[in-house]
């Protein structure tokens, strides 16, 4: 029962791992820590391997013979890879080119993908939840080269029989309610960002405030960490047991804006942190909004964490104890 954790040293893969220990599984962490810790590695082997090293990734996939293999490994910030096409591109395409080719030369036919939101680029009516079927349009590196690896993924099926499901997350917050892992403080993401400035006693920007939304701050869709960990479980085992390949959303159905999002971390911290204005980052819709009724009926997902609220407390018990 070892299923391959690629980037399980990172914020969802290590809660993935959690939850596949829970499950009786036995991750085994491949991870480069180029952005990880190994003290998130608490639940089972690690190897120091970058996925791009194909006779590395041979000898782990003989010495530990996996059902699977689920990939967390990549660069996820649009608005950086916008000045590092050539990092996002290398990292986040070619490298997992090579684990793939690494997989099915050692006869590993199933494969769970880290995908993104980000692959939808601008909708076209920002109102309507996005559902599998909306037009791919990215308009970043880092999106392209999501929709990229799900494109290829298709030729590899047909090629080599591998069967593959692409999770496209909207974004991700929370950390484990036990207190045991969480997102690394400083993360690009936006409540360690947040608690960074607290830590710092330096105000939080807002990236613009001109969206025609009901504040003018741009609008998500948050997912908890250990819900979107529970859905890679299901994927991996409903791809096993229909041997289908499947791309699906992952969200809670529900927007906020960044600004309703500041106004519940002061109140669950209890701490009025400053906040100031700057511009838009290039590339940022005003709203993104998943429609995950294929994961609800298709993979039996069912979201533990929908209140906000707890979103932001778990992740807030996590990141005080480095403030």
């Amino acid at each position: 029962m070892n299923i391959i954790v690629a980037g399980g040293a990172g914020f969802i893969g290590s809660h993935t791992c959690k939850a596949l220990k829970n499950k009786n599984y036995n991750p085994i962490v491949v991870d480069n820590l180029s952005s990880g810790s190994v003290d998130l590695v608490k639940y089972g082997d690690f190897v120091n391997c970058d996925i791009s090293d194909y006779s590395k990734l041979k000898e782990i996939f003989v010495k530990y013979k996996p059902i699977g293999v689920i990939n967390f490994a990549g660069f996820k910030t649009n608005s950086e890879s916008l000045v590092k096409p050539y990092e996002y591109y290398n990292n986040n395409f070619s490298s997992v080119n090579i684990l793939l080719k690494a997989m099915v030369d050692c006869k590993i036919l199933h494969f769970v993908f880290s995908s993104s939101a980000a692959i939808f680029g601008i909708p076209q009516d920002p109102n309507k939840l996005i559902d599998e079927s909306c037009k791919k349009d990215p308009v970043s590196p880092y999106g392209k080269s999501k929709l990229m690896v799900e494109e290829i993924l298709k030729d590899y099926e047909y090629a080599y029989g591998l069967k593959s499901t692409s999770l496209r997350y909207f974004n991700a917050c929370g950390s484990d309610p036990d207190g045991e892992i969480g997102e690394i403080l400083g993360s690009k993401n936006i409540f360690p960002q947040i608690f960074l400035a607290i830590k710092n006693k330096k105000p939080f920007t807002i990236c613009g405030t001109d969206y025609n939304t009901k504040d003018g701050s741009c609008i998500r869709d948050y997912i908890h960490v250990c819900d979107l960990a529970d859905a890679h479980i299901l994927a991996l085992e409903k791809q096993i047991s229909d041997k289908k390949s499947s791309q699906i959303n992952l969200g809670n159905g529900s927007g906020f804006s960044v600004k309703e999002i500041i106004d519940l971390t002061k109140k669950v911290t209890k701490i009025d942190f400053e906040i100031v204005f700057g511009e838009r980052r290039i590339g940022d819709p005003e709203k993104l909004v998943a429609d995950s009724t294929l994961a609800r009926n298709y993979l039996n997902w069912k979201i533990k964490y929908s209140k906000i609220e707890d979103m932001i407390t778990h992740s807030w018990n996590w990141n005080k104890k480095f403030l």
